[in-house]
């Protein structure tokens, strides 16, 4: 796997493509850089390849962009049901890693399996001259409100989301975020462990404990291969791989149809080190002239 500026520029170009083939999408928005689908193939491409680069400081950037639909007021699909429905833009739940859905902002942060982030939103326009797409033909493959219906997977979702912002605020030096969301997830696996033990044992009630073994610590012989920079650095970053393999251990057992997600984790993780410790030479290098 390999995440630079010239990868993220394709990617978002395929995201804005398979955009643009829905009748009901006019144009993307990313930072100031309107992108319309009126607009020539040449200019699109142009537009697109200025909006990666004014966006792109390193492999752990993200994209910001707002997408622009104008839905019919006749419609069968309501605008805030529309904005569920990523499948349109080619977003599926076997292509992310994680996602999380920010209700106050109408905003999902995704991160996919390929490495691309994407913080993406909506701007509905309800126009009468557009034609109906209708609920049926819009297909039905929604996020929100599948995810709500299975606790395990909305939580997967956020917690994969949530590995993969860790990992840049541990790479861009803020320990303290990076220690404070890995802090988090690691209590995610204990939630996980803890609705495992009420299922053994039949019970919620717990007035004396069982010495439990913790999850995130059964693995301390596999060290994380990236404790290698600072000693803080290291705390967390080891945090962050326990709290991985901890929660796929935990989340199979609670479903045996859950998809393990860790080794694309990890190759992520893979690229984002060696990127930036090129990164860091690159920097050494030029001080050193």
């Amino acid at each position: 796997m390999e995440i630079n500026q010239s990868i993220i520029t394709q990617e978002l170009q395929k995201l804005i493509k398979r955009g643009f083939a829905n009748t009901e999408t006019y144009s993307v928005k990313i930072r100031d850089i309107v992108i319309n689908k009126s607009d020539n193939s040449k200019i699109i491409q142009n537009s697109i390849a200025e909006a990666a680069e004014l966006c792109y400081h390193d492999v752990l950037s993200d994209i910001d962009l707002t997408i622009l639909v104008k839905i019919s007021p006749y419609d069968t699909i309501s605008p805030a049901t529309y904005q569920k429905i990523l499948l349109k833009y080619g977003i599926t739940k076997s292509n992310y890693l994680g996602l999380d859905y920010v209700k106050e902002h109408q905003l999902y942060r995704i991160i996919l399996r390929n490495g691309m982030r994407y913080d993406l939103g909506f701007e509905l326009i309800q126009d009468d001259a557009v034609a109906v797409i209708t609920q049926k033909g819009a297909s039905a493959d929604t996020f929100e409100e599948d995810n709500s219906k299975d606790f395990l997977l909305e939580t997967a979702d956020r917690f994969w989301f949530v590995q993969i912002q860790a990992l840049a605020k541990l790479y861009r030096d803020d320990y303290l975020i990076a220690d404070h969301l890995a802090n988090m997830n690691i209590n995610e696996t204990l939630v996980l462990q803890m609705m495992l033990r009420d299922k053994e044992y039949k019970t919620n009630i717990h007035r004396y404990g069982y010495r439990d073994t913790l999850q995130y610590l059964q693995d301390q012989e596999n060290k994380c291969p990236y404790c290698k920079y600072d000693e803080v650095f290291s705390k967390i970053a080891e945090k962050l791989y326990q709290a991985s393999i901890a929660f796929d251990q935990l989340a199979i057992q609670m479903n045996p149809n859950y998809l393990l997600r860790k080794e694309c984790y990890f190759e992520i993780w893979k690229c984002y080190d060696r990127a930036m410790l090129r990164k860091t030479n690159e920097i050494n290098n030029e001080y050193c002239k």
